[in-house]
């Protein structure tokens, strides 16, 4: 059991780098997500105004950039955000 929820860890972070260097490439700097680009990738499936409240907590340089581990934080706050939403409408046990 333990060998399946590593195999599923792993490919979900492999998709975290995927997606980040799908979208980081587009422009500029390769290893840095510029808000534009940010805003691209999570206006597909997230609400913005939530979003839009974290990006400002993340450029912390005021860089107009985000690196991967930027990226990291905000993927965690939504996923906990999307987890705590997920129990209020009993979509999985709390």
């Amino acid at each position: 059991m333990c060998s399946v929820a590593k195999s599923q860890l792993e490919t979900a972070m492999d998709t975290l780098i995927e997606v980040f260097q799908c979208y980081s490439s587009r422009e500029g700097d390769r290893f840095k997500l510029n808000f534009v680009e940010l805003r691209s990738l999570l206006r597909l499936d997230w609400n913005s105004g939530y979003v839009e409240m974290i990006m400002a907590d993340l450029d912390k340089n005021k860089d107009r950039n985000v690196s991967f581990e930027e990226f990291v934080v905000l993927l965690t706050h939504l996923t906990v955000r999307s987890r705590h939403v997920k129990i209020k409408s009993n979509k999985i046990p709390g």
